[in-house]
C-alpha cells in the first residue's frame, strides 16, 4: 500500500499547484481588468476637467421669466422653474468646456426694479442689456411653449431675423434637440422682443409644450432635462466647429 500512495500524494500535490498558478492568473486578469477600468475612468475624468474646446467665449444663459412672472403654466406647472433647471445644467457643460458664463438668474426671480412701471417690460430690457455687453459671444434664451392645439409638441428655436449665424446656430441646436424632443420643426424667426432688441448673436429655444400631455411629463423628470441642456451644449459646440 505504501508504495501506492507516494503517486498519489504527488498528482494531487501538482494539481494544487496548477490549481493555485490558475487562480493566480485569474486573479491577476481580474486585477488588470479593474486596472484597466479604473485608468479608462480617470483618463476621461483628465478629458473632462482639461477639455478647452469653448475656451475664450463668454456665453449668457437667460433662463426665461421668474420671480413675478412664472411664464406658461399647465396642471400647476410653471414655466419659469423648468426653464431655470435646464439652464443650470447647460451652464454646468459650457464652464466644463471652458467657457465664462454668465447667467441671467440663478433664482426664482425677475430683473424689473420694484418701482417699475411695466415690470415685464423692465425685465425684458435688463435682460436684453446683460446680453449686449461687449465680451459677450452669444446668448442662449430657454424657454417652454403653450398652444391651443394639445397635439402640438415638440422643440423649437427661434433666430434673429437677417442674421445668418444666428440661423445657423439655431439650425444646430434644433438638430440636436430633435432627437431629444421628437421636434418636427424648422428653425424660426419671430416678434420676439430680445430678438429684436440684441446686437449680440443668440437665440430663443422652446424646449418643449406644456400643453401636450408628453412634453409635460418629460420637462418634469430630471433625466430629459439632462438630455435637452446636453442637446443644446452639442449645438453650440457644432455650431462653433461650422465657424472654424
Amino acid at each position: 500500500m505504501g508504495s501506492g500512495i507516494g503517486p498519489l500524494l504527488f498528482s494531487y500535490n501538482e494539481a494544487m499547484k496548477r490549481l493555485k498558478r490558475k487562480c493566480w492568473a485569474t486573479g491577476s486578469l481580474i486585477v488588470l481588468l479593474i486596472a484597466a477600468l479604473v485608468m479608462r475612468a480617470f483618463s476621461r475624468a483628465i478629458t473632462v476637467m482639461s477639455d478647452t474646446r469653448l475656451s475664450g467665449m463668454t456665453i449668457v444663459i437667460d433662463a426665461g421669466h421668474g420671480g413675478k412672472d412664472p411664464g406658461a403654466r399647465s396642471q400647476a406647472i410653471d414655466e419659469d422653474e423648468i426653464n431655470l433647471k435646464t439652464a443650470k445644467k447647460l451652464q454646468r457643460l459650457l464652464e466644463g468646456a471652458g467657457a465664462e458664463v454668465i447667467m441671467i438668474r440663478e433664482e426664482d426671480v425677475d430683473l424689473a426694479p420694484a418701482d417699475a412701471k411695466n415690470a415685464k417690460r423692465a425685465d425684458l430690457k435688463r435682460r436684453v442689456e446683460i446680453m449686449n455687453q461687449p465680451q459677450v459671444t452669444l446668448f442662449v434664451s430657454i424657454h417652454c411653449n403653450i398652444s391651443l392645439d394639445s397635439r402640438v409638441h415638440g422643440a423649437e428655436v427661434y433666430y434673429q431675423q437677417d442674421n445668418e449665424n444666428s440661423h445657423q446656430l439655431a439650425a444646430a441646436v434644433l438638430e440636436r434637440l430633435r432627437s431629444v424632443t421628437n421636434s418636427k420643426f424648422q428653425p424660426k424667426t419671430g416678434n420676439i422682443y430680445i430678438l429684436k432688441q440684441t446686437t449680440t448673436l443668440g437665440i430663443l429655444a422652446e424646449i418643449g409644450f406644456l400643453s401636450n400631455g408628453q412634453d409635460l411629463s418629460a420637462l418634469q423628470k430630471d433625466e430629459h432635462l439632462d438630455e435637452i441642456a446636453y442637446a443644446i451644449f452639442q449645438g453650440i459646440d457644432d455650431f462653433v466647429k461650422i465657424l472654424e
